[in-house]
């Protein structure tokens, strides 16, 4: 039975100390120069904008940031890339939704997370205010918002989507 227990011990100890580890990755900087190496990630909720990187680990950590880089692909795992995007800023906790259903849209230079590759591109990101999808399309690279936002209606007392497309 101990030997259970310290079997099951190590294996969930390796398991946590891979899900923080260094990733291989491509990162492709501002000047279109391509360095391959690690990247720390492991998976967070916020899309991220700053990405640890080393060519090895024996080599010092170098913080790359959204001036320094294009794109950043976490071999296996995910892709960002660097683009202007509108962001909606609203409220999303239901505890505080306005009564405006237009969008507060706001232009931003962000990293994104390519979601889904093919003749169409989904993209997401998020931050502590907001998550917010995007779309492109191979014939029309251009990335545009995929816009809903929550709302309260006070005429009729209820919650209510809008929706824009």
């Amino acid at each position: 039975m101990k030997k259970f227990y310290i079997f099951s011990i190590l294996f969930f100890v390796k398991i946590f100390v891979y899900s923080q580890s260094y990733k291989p990755a491509l990162i492709t900087l501002d000047n279109y120069t391509k360095i391959s190496g690690e990247v720390f990630y492991n998976n967070p909720f916020d899309t991220l904008q700053k990405f640890s990187f080393r060519k090895n680990p024996s080599e010092k950590t170098v913080i790359y940031n959204i001036k320094d880089i294009r794109e950043v692909e976490i071999i296996g795992i995910t892709k960002f890339i660097k683009s202007e995007i509108q962001i909606s800023r609203h409220s999303e906790n239901l505890q505080s939704l306005d009564t405006f259903k237009n969008f507060n849209l706001v232009n931003e230079e962000r990293m994104i997370e390519v979601i889904m590759e093919g003749e169409n591109i989904l993209y997401k990101f998020e931050d502590n205010m907001n998550v917010a999808f995007y779309y492109s399309q191979k014939s029309n690279p251009g990335i545009k918002p995929l816009l809903y936002k929550p709302y309260y209606d006070e005429k009729n007392s209820q919650l209510k989507l809008e929706n824009k497309q």
